[in-house]
């Protein structure tokens, strides 16, 4: 793999209810997704500060899932691992490794 290459990395294609599902059972708090619009989403997360550019970049991809228009959303890769020689590491392991950065943040 040379330069300028791309390295697709998603190791997981969970939806954002199943990371919803995943956190609450590994941190022991009820949690609950709630949709909203990607419009929504991104004036809420502009008004919090969120850098502009990849706010932008996430609003995209949130726009094409509602609309059906991001096929690639289910893909998964092995790159991770050939790249780093480690096996990556999912939602569940995420929040086993971080349970502590999360305690009580969270709103249900």
């Amino acid at each position: 793999m040379g330069g300028g290459a791309v390295y697709p990395l998603a190791v997981e294609a969970l939806t954002l209810p199943e990371v919803t599902r995943v956190l609450s059972e590994e941190l022991g708090e009820p949690l609950r997704y709630v949709s909203r619009s990607p419009d929504e989403w991104l004036a809420a997360v502009l008004a919090a500060g969120l850098e502009p550019a990849y706010a932008a970049c996430v609003h995209n991809v949130f726009r094409r899932q509602a609309e059906g228009s991001l096929g690639e959303a289910a893909d998964v890769f092995p790159t991770v691992r050939e790249l780093t020689g480690r096996e990556p590491i999912t939602w569940r392991e995420h929040a086993r490794r971080h349970r502590a950065a999360y305690a009580g943040r969270l709103a249900s």
